[in-house]
């Protein structure tokens, strides 16, 4: 599903990656568990299209990752990003926006409220302002959109940071039993799993 080809990313005389070469299958689960600075980040901003490697070629679904591209890249993919990136806003309202060209069988009112029973969240959540939420709801919000999106890969980024043992237990049990392609960037243990794959490149 996707290919890193002969890879180099540098900025300045720094380099990121050097000729790095990654395949990954439809269904692989992969977690990228080294140091800060080790290029986690990048790796998923490449694969968005946001951030353009030096030279090399990366694919998604046999697409080349190029600005023509992008948009259906994006497409294909649920990001959640380590500073829980949503607008400000009701909480009801802004799902109803992000979800606004989305068919009704992948979100509904209803469907919403189950997710938030799911995730522990109380309904009334749903008349809060967004920027007033603490991060462990803040964060639970972003599983419950990700989840509903269904994406067929998942970009994860931080994603359990704020999250108490069992709240991350349940959503790494999600990740994992699903057939989703996932990349997973976490220092959090509960990730290091025997059928999640780590990438020499990535091994802390």
């Amino acid at each position: 599903m996707i290919s890193f080809r002969h890879v180099t990313l540098h900025f300045g005389e720094r380099n990121v990656f050097r000729d790095f070469n990654l395949q990954i299958k439809p269904g692989d689960k992969l977690l990228l568990c080294s140091p800060s600075g080790s290029g986690k980040s990048c790796l998923l901003r490449m694969i968005m299209g946001v951030l353009a490697p030096t030279s090399g070629e990366i694919t998604v679904g046999g697409l080349r990752v190029e600005p023509a591209s992008c948009r259906a890249v994006m497409a294909m993919l649920g990001y959640m990003s380590q500073r829980i990136d949503f607008p400000n806003g009701r909480v009801d309202a802004v799902f109803h926006d992000m979800f606004r060209c989305t068919p009704q069988s992948l979100y509904s009112p209803q469907r919403l409220k189950e997710a938030l029973a799911d995730a522990e969240l109380p309904p009334d959540i749903l008349h809060a302002s967004m920027n007033s939420l603490p991060a462990n709801e803040r964060q639970r919000l972003a599983w419950i959109y990700i989840m509903l999106l269904d994406r067929p890969l998942l970009l994860l980024d931080e994603p359990t940071s704020a999250l108490n043992s069992r709240q991350m237990n349940f959503f790494i049990n999600y990740t994992m039993t699903s057939n989703k392609t996932v990349i997973c960037s976490s220092h959090d243990p509960e990730w290091r799993l025997q059928n999640m794959r780590r990438p020499g490149n990535f091994i802390n």
